[in-house]
């Protein structure tokens, strides 16, 4: 991928045909990648894979030319040069890696994230999602967490159970 910066890769593009990897139809990755795509008025074709693993795989190996991926699973290929990082997809830089620049610092509006949650069934009695509730925020409040999770914005955070569920809701 002779691209470097988002714009780069947005003319090289519009220059060529090309596709992108990601974790699998529908995900969050995939959209991300779609959002690319309609905003940057490029017509790049997706490749699902069953995973990021795969997905990055076939990237390094030079199979697919670039991957919308989560920091976790890309960053220590980026720390050590094999993956080079064009841009993220939140809106603000990643206190992770600084100096990659965020997509919307050259298609304004761009962001896209996604979140994660721990889910008990409906009905669980509330003193056991205030355990599990705990539990979570005691794991993500424990350094040697911390180390595994890189930050990316929004803040990795163990919230309330009422706002996960004010999240997942149907709007």
């Amino acid at each position: 991928m002779p691209a470097t910066t988002v714009q780069e890769l947005i003319d090289l593009a519009k220059s060529e045909p090309m596709s992108y990897a990601s974790s699998g139809n529908a995900t969050p990755l995939h959209l991300s990648g779609e959002l690319f795509k309609s905003m940057a008025g490029v017509d790049i074709t997706h490749i699902p894979y069953k995973g990021s693993g795969p997905a990055l795989t076939d990237v390094l190996g030079n199979q697919v030319p670039m991957i919308f991926d989560n920091l976790p699973s890309a960053s220590a290929h980026i720390s050590s040069g094999k993956l080079r990082a064009i841009g993220v997809t939140t809106a603000e830089r990643s206190p992770a890696f600084p100096d990659v620049p965020a997509i919307a610092e050259t298609l304004p509006g761009y962001e896209t994230y996604s979140w994660n949650a721990l889910f008990a069934p409906a009905g669980t009695p509330p003193e056991v999602v205030d355990t599990l509730a705990k539990a979570a925020q005691s794991a993500m409040a424990d350094p040697k967490v911390a180390e595994k999770w890189p930050p990316s914005p929004p803040q990795s955070s163990a919230a309330a159970p009422t706002n996960s569920r004010n999240m997942s809701r149907p709007r």
